[in-house]
């Protein structure tokens, strides 16, 4: 009997964990500690050289991950906009071929299952979608709750367009072209605004490593000349004061190169 109930344990086990454990590490927990780890343990050694302050600035790992957080998020709604042109265009060429509004939902999803993975956000979606028509509601309900949930604005256009189109029995094949032909003129505008933002980013970043490179060629060319910083109060009292303002700035152009498209 024991025998039986430890297999059924070990079984349950393997179902759980795979299931948990992707749902941790899938959203990057273990590459984040790492990077945290990182990114607050260097400049501390540079700045004090101590190792008890390298491991008490550990504490700040929780702040990291939740800016890590925020911009996987933001990464996720950039790839579920450009999904959704290609859903978009899917959706619209199975209602020139003769489906019906609901029955090209479920045609949409298939070819974003052969372009996209599983876990990819606007497949996930549109497999909600599908489940939701399943469930006998309405597609414009549909398409309005995902623009709701999602709270993409080209989503948020074209459930309202969508319901309206339905509504009023227009022609929604050449609604729908009208509208993707618009999102592809925006998201043609967005990329190139991208584009500026990520030159200007990498510039930002290769300002940021210059204070860490420049105590990096010191300590290893000539550790004497910044050896006072290091031992005596006034110059710790000096270096925090830097780490401050170094911190301060990093932060201060991360939000000028985060801009929202």
């Amino acid at each position: 009997m024991w025998k039986c109930r430890i297999e059924q344990l070990i079984h349950r086990c393997r179902q759980i964990l795979p299931r948990y454990g992707k749902r941790f590490l899938g959203k990057g927990l273990v590459m984040d500690i790492l990077r945290g780890c990182l990114v607050l343990m260097i400049p501390a050694w540079l700045f004090y050289q101590s190792v008890a302050i390298m491991m008490g600035c550990l504490v700040l790992l929780p702040f990291y991950r939740n800016e890590r957080r925020k911009v996987r998020e933001q990464e996720d709604k950039r790839r579920l906009n450009r999904g959704f042109a290609d859903a978009l265009s899917s959706f619209s060429a199975a209602l020139e071929a003769g489906y019906s509004a609901e029955n090209a939902v479920r045609e949409t999803v298939r070819d974003l299952a052969l372009l996209y993975p599983e876990d990819e956000p606007i497949y996930r979606e549109f497999r909600h979608l599908q489940h939701q028509l399943q469930n006998n509601q309405s597609l414009e309900k549909a398409f309005a709750d995902m623009a709701e949930k999602t709270q993409d604005e080209d989503m948020l256009c074209f459930a309202e367009v969508f319901e309206i189109a339905k509504r009023s029995g227009g022609d929604l094949i050449r609604v729908i072209r009208t509208t993707e032909r618009t999102m592809a003129e925006r998201a043609e505008v967005k990329r190139e605004i991208r584009t500026i933002l990520t030159a200007k980013r990498l510039e930002a970043n290769i300002m940021n490593l210059m204070p860490c490179g420049i105590l990096l060629y010191f300590l290893i060319c000539d550790p004497v000349y910044l050896q006072p910083l290091y031992e005596t109060m006034a110059g710790r009292v000096v270096m925090t004061v830097l780490l401050v303002v170094y911190a301060g700035c990093v932060r201060m152009t991360d939000r000028i190169t985060q801009i929202e498209v």
